[in-house]
């Protein structure tokens, strides 16, 4: 098994380097930990330095090159301000474009001191709400609360507590099971978090609609289709109208940019406005208002961070004239 090890501190003698280079000791024979140490070096996340078939930034594809590498992750952060610390969020963000963690096995390990004020469980909250909405496959038992102080942390950086060691060779135990197992051992690769009650986190859900404003009003269909699963399903009253022969139903990301290419070369002064943004399980709507004035609602259906199924829906019933297409088109 190959773990890549991710501390969300850059603090020089941190406690969670100390904690994730101890697991590289205790880790046996079968096991290869790599600890990552590029999270400095990764530029500010921005949808715009990832579009899909252009290159990254060097950091960021060797970052993305260390987690398709693995079979698994362990991430072991501090909690700053309440929440992860920002360098690590950015991290966590650049993983969104490839999909790099969806599914994939993680682990995490909190090892706030005693004397700390809520024992990072806010931090430990978000980065739970982060890895549900990429979808990562949370092994609970690889998630453990391990108190070390800095007393602990020997001049080689590493943590001799054998109470310490022992609790982090189990959680190597655990993602060696999960993943002996394989990706269909997780019954839910979202975990709870995201399926069985848990809604689409808002503010997740409004970044990804103003994301979807942007690529539209650009025209850009290599942003907005990086948001798209390869498989998706998409239905529209307007294809129905619009393509010969066609049931409505475009089936593929290949097949969906070229209904919407065909689309653009009708309406080069296409545009929307995002009035609204509603979520549900697994599922979040878009209610905006197209260039023609028309409000329209998008009804997508997420597994992890890609949009599986798509639903375009008119409050006209000649959908193709209240999208605006010219009446020759309709």
């Amino acid at each position: 098994m190959r773990l890549l090890l991710i501390s969300g501190s850059l603090r020089a003698r941190s406690t969670n380097t100390a904690a994730l280079r101890t697991l590289q000791d205790v880790a046996p024979a079968g096991v290869d930990t790599t600890l990552y140490d590029g999270m400095a070096a990764l530029p500010h996340f921005s949808p715009d330095d990832d579009r899909e078939g252009e290159p990254v930034h060097p950091a960021v594809a060797d970052l993305r090159a260390a987690v398709a590498d693995a079979d698994a992750l362990v991430v072991s952060t501090p909690e700053y301000a309440g929440a992860l610390p920002g360098a690590l969020k950015n991290l966590l963000e650049w993983t969104v474009g490839d999909a790099g963690t969806y599914r994939k096995p993680v682990g995490w390990l909190n090892v706030a001191g005693p004397a700390a004020p809520s024992g990072a469980a806010d931090a430990h909250a978000s980065l739970a709400k982060v890895l549900g909405y990429v979808g990562a496959d949370v092994v609970d038992a690889a998630c453990v609360r391990v108190p070390v102080t800095r007393a602990q942390v020997g001049p080689d950086g590493r943590i001799g507590d054998e109470g310490v060691r022992a609790a982090l060779g189990a959680v190597i135990a655990a993602l060696e099971e999960r993943v002996a197992a394989g990706p269909d051992a997780g019954s839910n690769p979202h975990g709870d978090r995201r399926r069985g009650g848990a809604p689409v986190d808002q503010h997740a859900a409004v970044e990804f609609a103003g994301a979807w404003e942007r690529a539209w009003n650009a025209h850009d269909l290599d942003a907005l289709l990086g948001h798209f699963a390869e498989d998706v399903v998409f239905t529209s009253p307007v294809a129905a109208q619009l393509l010969p022969g066609s049931d409505g139903v475009i089936r593929g990301r290949d097949a969906l940019r070229a209904y919407w290419s065909h689309a653009l070369g009708l309406l080069p002064d296409l545009h929307f406005t995002v009035e609204a943004v509603y979520t549900g399980l697994d599922t979040v709507v878009v209610n905006y208002r197209n260039h023609a004035g028309n409000r329209v609602c998008e009804v997508l259906r997420f597994d992890g961070p890609l949009v599986v199924a798509g639903q375009a829906t008119y409050l006209s019933d000649a959908a193709a004239a209240a999208s605006g297409l010219p009446a020759a088109a309709a």
